[in-house]
């Protein structure tokens, strides 16, 4: 999956991420930190440590929301506390992190990392990497939406949050779209289509569900996939690759016939229109 982060702060989804050892229910791993140049995923295998080395204080995975934060903060100010070294105060604390999502990826541990918009706006603009407790967490938050993560902070995890609870979420998510309706609707008026799909709000984000009617699955998982009929025009595609080896096993267990629902970036090309960036939300029954 390609990324395009621009402005981005990151802050908590999952139990552990690429390039980070994440923190599960009983258990607790050492993070490596992605090299500046590397998004998560990319950085070396993760160290485990003793899996019942946690603090004891540390509540139990479902726990969180009966917490009282000791802290809240914003995505902006927390990013702007790391670059001044003054997060060391809020180790041990519980967080309430406000922010709102730039995108959001599967680590290879299968948990959702949620990247929060920061003030840059390069590529490698975030400021922390906060994982979701929730493998489902796309259920509840989606990109461009504004979501509150609660967490215990722990200064050995690189500035950022792990193991996080949705508090609450609020604003719109990326539009909702079926195969058969992009394609009528580009067919219609191709332009509007894609200004209509590539809103700057949901960074151009759009939550496709469609049917499959051809595939290549490369033997890393990754899987061309076309959801349109020979001769339909315009022809949608869509790039599907996941880091996680449980998405992955779904992506290689695709047949032609299933229905999936994934979010990617809209791009309407000459020959054809191609979702990017992807990422498989549900193969759907």
């Amino acid at each position: 999956m390609k990324t395009n982060l621009s402005s981005v702060s990151l802050l908590c989804l999952g139990l552990a991420m690429a390039g980070f050892a994440g923190v599960g229910c009983g258990q607790k791993t050492q993070p490596v930190a992605p090299a500046p140049n590397q998004t998560p995923g990319d950085g070396p295998d993760k160290q485990q440590t003793d899996p019942g080395n946690v603090k004891p204080d540390t509540p139990k995975t479902d726990d969180y929301s009966k917490l009282t934060p000791d802290v809240k903060m914003t995505a902006l100010e927390w990013e702007a506390k790391k670059k001044k070294e003054e997060l060391k105060q809020y180790d041990g604390k519980v967080i309430d992190l406000t922010g709102v999502v730039f995108t959001m990826k599967r680590n290879p541990e299968n948990n959702i990392i949620l990247f929060l918009k920061g003030e840059s706006d390069d590529e490698l603009g975030w400021a922390t990497l906060p994982i979701l407790r929730d493998q489902d967490g796309w259920k509840k938050v989606l990109i461009g939406q504004t979501v509150t993560l609660r967490s215990r902070f722990d200064m050995k995890q690189y500035n950022s949050l792990f193991d996080c609870h949705i508090v609450s979420v609020s604003g719109n998510p990326p539009l909702t779209a079926t195969i058969d309706e992009l394609v009528a609707a580009a067919t219609k008026d191709r332009k509007g289509t894609e200004a209509k799909y590539s809103k700057a709000e949901t960074y151009q984000h759009i939550v496709v569900v469609g049917s499959i009617a051809s595939l290549e699955i490369a033997d890393n998982g990754r899987a061309t996939v076309t959801f349109t009929k020979p001769g339909t025009n315009p022809k949608i595609v869509a790039d599907l690759f996941e880091q996680s080896p449980t998405a992955q096993k779904q992506v290689k267990s695709f047949k032609v016939g299933d229905t999936v629902r994934f979010m990617g970036r809209y791009r309407d090309y000459t020959d054809k229109i191609e979702i990017l960036d992807t990422m498989l939300l549900e193969v759907m029954q």
